[in-house]
């Protein structure tokens, strides 16, 4: 496990704090626009695998947001015993990697398990943050670094709106799937798998 905070040692220096909070708000703004960008793609999947509007919100609702609260318990555990580096690049890594598999899925139970991939891989991101944002600030300076961090998730939903619509768009109307690794494949898995790297 990691050795406590002394009391009577030096905070580290601000600009690594910050520098840390700054990497850690883009771990949040890369998972926000994961799981934003598929509210983009409503139609399309509604089409590709004859979905209703009730199993389409499995994807969000039971899929990815079930099993992402459930994930962050454990993974808040682990995070306390074990190294937040790891823990949190093993679960970035994760989550990318389900991301782009979401883009493979052939049908809608594996869309479903690839949504849960990412749901539990998404799920470090907050809870490393902010353990590793208490190391680095005094308890009396900790609530600007942690609503900066904080700030990421709005902001990230706000790129991927438009971003991801940018990136449709794009995969719509140029001529990128129409040769090499994506050829043959729809806009919507282009998509995924493009966010998901």
């Amino acid at each position: 496990s990691r050795p406590a905070q002394r009391s009577d040692s030096p905070w580290p220096s601000p600009l690594r704090g910050w520098t840390v909070v700054i990497l850690m708000a883009l771990a949040s703004v890369v998972s926000q626009f994961d799981r934003t960008v598929v509210n983009l793609m409503v139609e399309p999947i509604k089409a590709e695998f004859a979905l209703d509007d009730t199993r389409f919100g499995m994807l969000q609702g039971i899929a990815f947001g079930i099993f992402y609260i459930l994930a962050c318990i454990p993974i808040g555990r682990l995070i306390d015993h074990h190294s937040r580096k790891l823990i949190l690049g093993v679960c970035m890594g994760f989550f990318s990697l389900f991301a782009m598999a979401s883009g493979l899925a052939r049908n809608f139970t594996q869309l479903s398990l690839t949504r849960v991939g990412v749901g539990v891989g998404e799920a470090a991101v907050t809870p490393a943050a902010l353990s590793m944002l208490s190391d680095l600030f005094p308890p009396e300076k900790l609530g600007r670094p942690v609503s900066g961090f904080l700030m990421s998730a709005p902001i990230g939903q706000g790129v991927a709106f438009i971003g991801g619509g940018s990136l449709l768009q794009w995969l719509t109307t140029s001529s990128f799937l129409s040769s090499g690794w994506f050829r043959g494949l729809d806009p919507w898995p282009a998509a995924f798998i493009l966010v998901g790297a």
